[in-house]
């Protein structure tokens, strides 16, 4: 429930356009809300009058002539009104909170009731009237509005009327007056008027009347009569609402299923469903009846199921195109006429990749479809097979399995998959082979599956067999590129431009950026605290400053309609762009760099856990109760924390993606992918195998023991967690518990999080007092493959990266988890022959055969800063004085110590009588080692004063030469 007028400067009744915003959004409140859509307030005062944002032809001129033989100034219709094509359009200011269009609105309403009530004297309120609602008053045209939505909606809508006792005269902000200061009779008596049609069109239990005593001032929260009043205001709304709401409930109950199984296909199903019917419906989406293309898709379907005999088999169908050229409306043309191709009825599953945490990766795809093909053959009780896990080799064997079993049936059921967007599906490093290696290249006769993708064969993450049957003109058919497509990105900047004109670049460059890094859309309440402010309640909110309110949001969102869509996700309405391009076109005007798209990501990770911070701030302010806390004998000694947060649902799709691209690492892992009460909400909320998703996708960016512990453990529990999620913090305890006194504070954390959920649930749980389980990692956690081979290598300080140096060629930068090439150092001449990394802070030092060092920001990726000293080629380096200077030694016999900062030398050693090829220095900085003929510099602290902290004390050093001729002292 929200209160449009809150967080606005004026009254919106003076903003026709905005008005009609508002009557857009009791329509789609009516579409969605449960129990009442509209709350209707009513008091003493009955204006303002909303200006009419259109008006007939008809109507402006009966109104015009009228009002001129009225004596009115009916001149301000010509001045605020202009004809288009039809009708007479208000001119309004887009300032509309000026003095002068506040003097000038109120003139202008007053000539178009006064004309509009003389031409509706002998209409009557039983049939529709041209003229009479232009005299009503901005609540009353929005019940009316309400109320003629649809039959039956009386039942929905919540009236509250509350009278001032004893109300003073001449109070205007709370009474209409006349030009004396008087009560308004004829505004009066139209409130009367009001109130009679609110008892007659209202049941009884949907209005409540209120009264309460009058005070200088209106309402005033310190007085006591006034404080009753508010309390008992919110009692009545609230038990009206709840009753509303649960009578709504009774009559038109939500469909739930007690098996959890049977309602998360539901869910699924029915999302995919609503995008199917979106995409077909869409005024954008291309009309593919009685094409071609429609037509060679149905050829190839029902060809090879009537010609083809018994055991004869066939492939599945790719199709191909680029953005816009139709793929998803093709596809649900697919489905809503497959069933006239066939004449039969058929199973048809249809899924569109990404769109929903359940379809973004190749596992749950895959064990989603397999649950629902469960569902529709009526195998086993639980839906599950007994032996079922969650592992991708079993999903894969179990899809397989099923498909076969068609063939096998003896009722000769025909199915039908369809799978749009699968270059969408996001690859792990445990899909088998690769990653659509699942999709079938033979296919009984009575099963079909057809995919669309917007990369080419040769660019998906097909086996070689998969993409060579895809060369079959039966197997694959490419789209065309529609000559509308090429006008697409232009239009969706042009949208943007409009809106930037309506509404302020700042305004909708907020909204956009969200809607953007969103994973899978938001829901308006949390676009809500995202863009609204509710710090102070009695401030203006403002879209030239970015901040929205409950009636800009609606109005933006009204006009930002074309661009995107709701979706039905997990029980919930979710806002997000229509099309990908929309995404990138956003990208590139509003998320330019990467630390606005981090900061982004960051305020949407806020969001999700803002009572987590509010909690750990109180826990920091609040002092330390000294109440003792009645201990609890278990077998862990552990107790429960009371103050613990729930995680939602919306934590375990959403929140986890924005505090890894945010780059949050700490975060990210006490929030979510190491924390116990995530791991478990996710298990029991979804399924074990998503959560392998979610651990194998954090995987791919981030490189840390603590994440690669609870991966193994997940992946090795899989088998005990698909058939009873409530064994996580069991498992968690037997693989953790041996590696906990070797690991960091958050193993522990975890341990002991699962030790007190374990003795806290009431059922009975096989929990280990002991444990004798080998660590769950592996020896090797990610090989990393470098086409042009490694010369030298060396990692970066957060252990993410490494830089390679390949036998030919400039330095690269590689990310670990990925496998992916980041970055190419280009600066040097010649090849390079040795490398460092700074350890406190993040510069690459490289030394070349060209002679040069050059410092490198490892942040930035740009060079900063270009050193030539050496004569000869540079050989070896390294930092030393805590990042101050570098010390390098060269083919010319020298060892240099230079600024990092400048680049200035502050001293040579010239003692080899050989190339230098070898030089460390030991972390106090005193010691300095080189080689090969290896010598052993002693650097006296008169080095350091001399080079940080004073400039007058002159340098020394001792010299011991070493005999070993090879040796290298670390």
């Amino acid at each position: 429930m929200v209160d449009m007028h809150y967080g606005t400067e004026a009254d919106p009744s003076y903003d026709a356009l905005l008005f009609e915003d508002h009557l857009h959004e009791i329509r789609e409140c009516h579409r969605v809300s449960r129990g009442c859509f509209f709350l209707c307030l009513v008091g003493n005062k009955y204006l303002p009058c909303p200006l009419p944002e259109e008006l007939e032809l008809e109507q402006y001129e009966a109104i015009y002539s009228t009002a001129r033989d009225l004596g009115l100034k009916a001149d301000l219709l010509d001045a605020w009104y202009s004809r288009d094509d039809t009708n007479y359009v208000l001119r309004q200011p887009s300032d509309v909170q000026t003095e002068e269009w506040r003097t000038q609105c109120q003139e202008l309403q007053e000539v178009i009731q006064e004309a509009s009530r003389k031409l509706s004297a002998g209409e009557t309120r039983a049939v529709p009237t041209k003229f009479r609602h232009f005299t009503y008053s901005a609540v009353e045209r929005q019940f009316n509005h309400a109320l003629g939505l649809a039959p039956g909606t009386a039942h929905h809508i919540l009236a509250m009327i509350r009278d001032w006792e004893k109300l003073e005269e001449g109070q205007p902000c709370f009474q209409d007056v006349d030009l004396e200061g008087l009560p308004h009779k004829r505004y009066r008596e139209q409130l009367k008027n009001f109130r009679d049609r609110l008892a007659a069109a209202l049941p009884n239990e949907n209005r409540a009347y209120l009264a309460v005593p009058w005070k200088p001032g209106g309402l005033n929260t310190e007085c006591e009569e006034h404080e009753a009043y508010l309390s008992k205001f919110r009692e009545v709304v609230s038990a009206k609402l709840q009753t509303l709401i649960n009578r709504s409930l009774e009559e038109e109950p939500e469909i739930k299923a007690r098996n959890k199984t049977v309602q998360e296909v539901f869910q699924e199903t029915l999302s995919h469903l609503a995008l199917c019917q979106q995409h077909m419906n869409s005024e954008e989406a291309v009309d593919w009846t009685g094409s071609e293309i429609l037509d060679r898709i149905k050829n190839l379907i029902v060809i090879s199921y009537e010609t083809a005999g018994p055991g004869t088999r066939h492939g599945p169908l790719l199709i191909h195109g680029s953005h816009g050229t139709g793929k998803s409306s093709l596809l649900g043309a697919v489905y809503s006429n497959c069933e006239a191709w066939f004449g039969r009825r058929l199973l048809r599953i249809v899924r569109f990749s990404g769109a929903t945490p359940r379809s973004a990766y190749n596992l749950e795809l895959l064990r989603i479809i397999c649950q629902q093909l469960c569902l529709l053959l009526h195998i086993s009780d639980g839906f599950l097979p007994k032996d079922a896990s969650f592992d991708p080799l079993y999903v894969n064997n179990w899809f397989q399995t099923l498909i076969r079993r068609f063939e096998e049936s003896a009722t000769n059921e025909l199915l039908v998959i369809l799978i749009d967007d699968l270059h969408r599906l996001n690859p792990l490093d445990s899909d088998i082979v690769a990653a659509l290696s699942w999709l079938p290249i033979s296919l009984p006769r009575n099963v079909h599956i057809v995919g669309t993708t917007a990369l080419p064969p040769e660019s998906l993450k097909l086996t070689p067999v998969q993409r060579e049957r895809f060369r079959n003109p039966d197997c694959y058919i490419e789209l065309l590129p529609n000559p509308g497509t090429a006008t697409l990105e232009p239009r969706v900047d042009s949208a943007l431009d409009n809106l930037e004109d309506l509404f302020g670049r700042v305004a909708v460059a907020r909204l956009a950026s969200f809607l953007t890094c969103s994973e899978f859309g938001l829901s308006e309440t949390e676009l809500l605290e995202l863009l609204m402010p509710t710090s102070n309640s009695a401030a203006t909110l403002k879209l030239s400053s970015g901040n929205y309110n409950f009636s800009t949001l609606c109005a933006v969102r009204r006009r930002m309609k074309p661009l995107i869509r709701e979706k039905l996700m997990s029980g919930k309405i979710l806002v997000c762009w229509r099309h990908d391009l929309t995404s990138e076109v956003a990208r590139r005007r509003y998320l330019q760099n990467q630390d606005s798209l981090r900061s982004a990501h960051g305020e949407i990770a806020n969001l999700f856990f803002s009572e987590f911070s509010q909690q750990g701030s109180d826990a920091e302010t609040e002092e330390a109760d000294p109440t003792p806390v009645e201990s609890k004998e278990t077998p862990f000694q552990t107790t429960l924390q009371l103050d613990d947060v729930t995680y939602s649902l919306r934590h375990v799709e959403e929140s986890w993606i924005h505090l890894l691209k945010a780059g949050d690492s700490n975060r990210l892992k006490q929030l979510t992918v190491c924390n116990f009460d995530f791991l478990l909400a996710a298990v029991q909320t979804i399924s074990v195998s998503y959560l392998r998703c979610v651990l194998e996708h954090v995987r791919c960016y981030l490189l840390d023991r603590d994440l690669e512990l609870v991966y193994y453990t997940i992946r090795k529990s899989s088998d005990v967690l698909t058939r009873d999620p409530l064994q996580l913090g069991a498992q968690v305890i037997c693989w953790l518990r041996p590696v906990a006194d070797a690991s960091g504070d958050l193993v522990s954390h975890m341990i002991i999080c699962a030790m007190a959920w374990c003795d806290g649930y009431t059922a009975p749980l096989l929990v280990p007092l002991n444990g004798w389980l080998q660590p769950p990692l592996p020896l090797q956690i990610k090989s990393l493959h470098c086409p042009a081979g490694v010369k030298l290598i060396e990692p970066t300080p957060s252990g993410q990266h490494v830089v390679v140096v390949p036998q030919t060629g400039d330095p690269q930068l590689w990310h670990v988890m990925s496998n992916s090439l980041t970055h190419t150092f280009k600066g040097h001449s010649g090849p390079v022959l040795c490398l460092a990394i700074t350890k406190q802070s993040q510069y690459l030092l490289t030394g070349s055969d060209d002679i040069s060092i050059i410092v490198w920001d490892l942040k930035s990726l740009n060079l900063k800063l270009r050193i030539y000293e050496h004569i000869a080629p540079v050989l070896s380096l390294t930092p030393a004085l805590n990042n101050s200077v570098i010390v390098s030694g060269g083919e010319d016999s020298r060892i240099i110590i230079t600024s990092l900062l400048t680049g200035d030398v502050v001293m040579k050693i010239d003692h080899h009588r050989g190339p230098v090829v070898s030089v460390k220095v030991n972390t106090a900085g005193d010691v300095l080692v080189s080689g090969p003929a290896a010598i052993l510099v002693l650097l006296s602290f008169s080095f350091f004063k001399t080079f940080g902290l004073s400039n007058s004390v002159e340098l020394f050093y001792f010299l011991f030469f070493l005999a070993f001729p090879t040796l290298l002292l670390v």
